[in-house]
């Protein structure tokens, strides 16, 4: 399928920019189907002296009482794989609902029960200035030391993520962009040559493509950032629902996370430079400020927690009324 004008014979650039647009599009599934799956394990899994690191008994045991919990299909249970990753926050790749199925990345944190267990040179070795005395330190090391719902919650939010069809929306949506970005600029160009036998001269043709990419690309990546907002808000709000115990562990899991952020800027020195990077790229898409936050997701969890507490309440006093 070619959306340039019938009868025109297709040119290099034509030939390159059809090129571009097929891998753009379905570069959502591509990158998540072998073996760029298998790349991107590799390159964030832990390795301790060129050792692959596996994932602890106590948190697969974990894993597995989520799973029982969430109770899914078979033939997607067996599309999920754990790994021991190199990151200071759960992650995944991939889609259950692709061949390739998805991996969750559980950071090696998970394994710690108590603060002693925490191993301080395994976190920020980067920065040989690490001053762990500090009230930073502290803060770093205990928010590596999760409680068992808090655990299960995240995983349990992870699978959450999984389980949806964001490779497919995420291609439909490149497919509609790109298509839209250059087809509407060049079916102009022949509109306008047929309608007044003229033509846009080369620099017009330049700005007029240029101002449709920009747009798309815009519109594109609000589309998705919107999206990815609801899949997270709907990972928290269905982990919540799993029972209290996960709302609870919830708010225990982004309370640590927001610490831990707050703790690396002072025992780094600062931000990174991918935090400035980040922050200056926010800064250009304005509207991810209104996106949701791990401020806001603890605070959704919190307020999941005061309506198990409400409904806790209502239940007691029916039942004192029962009673009487």
């Amino acid at each position: 399928m070619s959306w340039f004008a019938p009868g025109v014979t297709p040119t290099l650039g034509n030939v390159l920019i059809q090129s571009l647009g097929a891998v753009v599009i379905t570069a959502p599934v591509l990158t998540n189907m072998w073996p760029m799956l298998d790349y991107w394990k590799r390159h964030m899994q832990l390795y301790k002296k060129s050792e692959e690191q596996q994932v602890d008994p106590h948190t697969l045991n974990i894993t597995e009482k989520v799973l029982r919990k969430l109770d899914l299909e078979p033939v997607l249970e067996v599309q999920i794989d754990f790994f021991s990753t190199k990151r200071h926050n759960i992650h995944h790749r991939g889609n259950i609902h692709l061949v390739s199925g998805s991996f969750i990345g559980i950071p090696s944190h998970f394994e710690y029960k108590h603060l002693d267990d925490v191993k301080i040179e395994e976190h920020l070795s980067a920065n040989k200035k690490t001053n762990w005395v500090s009230n930073a330190g502290h803060n770093f090391c205990r928010s590596l030391v999760l409680s068992e719902s808090a655990k299960m919650f995240a995983i349990a939010r992870e699978i959450h993520l999984t389980d949806s069809y964001s490779a497919y929306v995420t291609m439909a949506v490149n497919l509609l962009t790109y298509s839209m970005a250059f087809g509407i600029p060049r079916h102009l160009t022949l509109l306008l040559k047929k309608r007044t036998k003229l033509a846009f001269t080369p620099g017009a043709r330049y700005v007029m493509y240029g101002y449709f990419i920009i747009t798309f690309l815009l519109l594109n990546i609000g589309t998705l950032d919107r999206y990815w907002d609801h899949l997270k808000k709907n990972a928290n709000e269905n982990a919540g629902r799993m029972g209290l115990e996960y709302a609870e562990g919830g708010v225990e899991y982004f309370n640590a996370v927001l610490h831990r952020q707050a703790a690396e800027k002072v025992l780094l020195n600062g931000k990174s430079f991918g935090q400035h990077l980040r922050e200056s790229r926010d800064g250009i898409l304005w509207w991810r400020k209104y996106l949701i936050s791990d401020e806001n997701q603890r605070d959704y969890m919190v307020e999941m927690v005061e309506r198990y507490a409400e409904k806790a309440k209502n239940m007691q006093k029916l039942n004192q009324k029962e009673d009487e």
